[in-house]
């Protein structure tokens, strides 16, 4: 035991390792684990003051590459890695945890789209900023004598002063920006925040702390350029077995494939964008027949800005109407645009936003919000590409500024 380490966080530590190493979660213990912030609250719904920790864990593979994760320890044991969440700030990672295990104890229910007078009763008790284009995505039931003041708590998608959004309603009225929560957030996200948020006592809404910027590491990067290219000379050598060289280069699970893309961000971030054209070259091979392998191929150069060879992968993927169901659209419209090919970068995104549109009239529950935040992607895009259009050739068009809405 590490004599610095204090004797409840070393408990703590022990109890993270243990978790992760089951065999439904990594299956081996963690390379680093530390304690990152600890804190009491009164938990749910006995009250009781409880001392928990976040821990930042990693795992490393035989290449030096890192695979992160926040852990928390205080009530049932529990891990966030999606990308997105290890950013948070530490209020919204407690939040999310206590609503997960409010759910796993069976104290909340959730209604997916809830039918349309749900959402009529929404719009009745909403006391926020003006809102539009109205969307309810879930209502949250909690149980009795879990300490909410309010039984009920309701989230929609909307639109407020033009800015998109979600309106949160409980026994008052909360309008969370897009801006203020990370990028790949979705209504029932913001729910769990919320309720977590509220029941811990910890400040809601909007002007809630901010996640904090990491500032970039260049020696880290330095060395993920490194390394990756020690990996792809690797995959090169005749010595290896065909399975050897699959789970190199594989489209879907390789690990040179799986890591290009923080490849490509770390070249253009160290000014070296330029060394990709050579790697490209070689994953081509591979990977160039792919769909998966396409897409991973154009993504990186999207990102170095080489957008003539992002074009050329990015176009030979862009097939079938889920294809628009991606960021493919978005970043082939983006290459095609910088190549002086302004006539079918706009027709490929508003092909992609109808289809989008489309598929989403279709489709329930959760998969609404993920066709949602394509659309919003490829919005977003054109309204930067072509601004002298804007909403009115959206509008023309019948390219709403959401496709989700409350039916009448």
């Amino acid at each position: 035991m590490d004599e610095s380490i204090s004797t409840d966080d070393q408990e703590s530590i022990d109890a993270l390792v243990e978790w992760l190493s089951h065999s439904h979660e990594y299956g081996q213990p963690p390379d680093s684990v530390r304690v990152i912030d600890k804190r009491f609250l009164a938990w749910p719904p006995e009250w009781k003051p409880k001392c928990f920790r976040l821990l930042r864990f990693s795992f490393r593979d035989d290449c030096g590459y890192e695979d992160i994760g926040i852990g928390v320890v205080g009530s049932a044991t529990f891990s966030f890695s999606h990308p997105s969440d290890l950013s948070r700030p530490p209020e919204d990672l407690y939040a999310l945890y206590c609503f997960w295990e409010m759910e796993q104890r069976r104290l909340v229910r959730i209604e997916e789209d809830p039918p349309p007078f749900r959402g009529r009763q929404f719009l009745a008790g909403w006391r926020g900023p003006s809102i539009r284009e109205v969307a309810l995505r879930f209502v949250a039931h909690l149980a009795p004598g879990v300490g909410f003041e309010a039984r009920e708590v309701s989230v929609a998608s909307a639109t407020s002063n033009g800015a998109s959004g979600w309106a949160v309603l409980d026994s008052a009225s909360y309008w969370y920006p897009r801006e203020c929560m990370p990028d790949e957030s979705d209504a029932y996200e913001v729910l769990r925040v919320h309720v977590g948020r509220s029941l811990l006592a910890l400040q809601t809404g909007p002007t809630r702390p901010a996640a904090g910027i990491r500032e970039p590491d260049f020696n880290q990067m330095s060395k993920a350029v490194r390394d990756f290219q020690a990996l792809l000379q690797r995959a090169g050598d005749s010595g290896l077995s065909g399975e050897q060289r699959r789970t190199l280069v594989d489209p879907a699970c390789g690990k040179l494939s799986g890591r290009l893309e923080d490849y490509a961000r770390a070249l253009w971030a160290l000014g070296r964008s330029s060394e990709l054209t050579a790697t490209l070259d070689v994953l081509s091979r591979w990977m160039g027949s792919d769909l998966t392998g396409l897409h991973r191929l154009g993504k990186a150069a999207w990102i170095c800005r080489i957008y003539g060879r992002s074009a050329t992968y990015l176009a030979k993927c862009f097939v079938g109407e889920y294809r628009s169901a991606s960021d493919c659209a978005s970043m082939l419209a983006e290459s095609l645009f910088h190549g002086g090919q302004s006539e079918v970068a706009q027709d490929t995104l508003l092909k992609a936003m109808t289809e989008v549109k489309a598929l989403s009239s279709r489709a329930s529950g959760r998969s609404r919000d993920g066709y949602e935040a394509n659309y919003q992607g490829h919005r977003r895009t054109f309204l930067k590409l072509f601004p002298a259009l804007g909403e009115r050739r959206l509008a023309e068009l019948d390219l709403p500024s959401t496709i989700l809405r409350i039916e009448d």
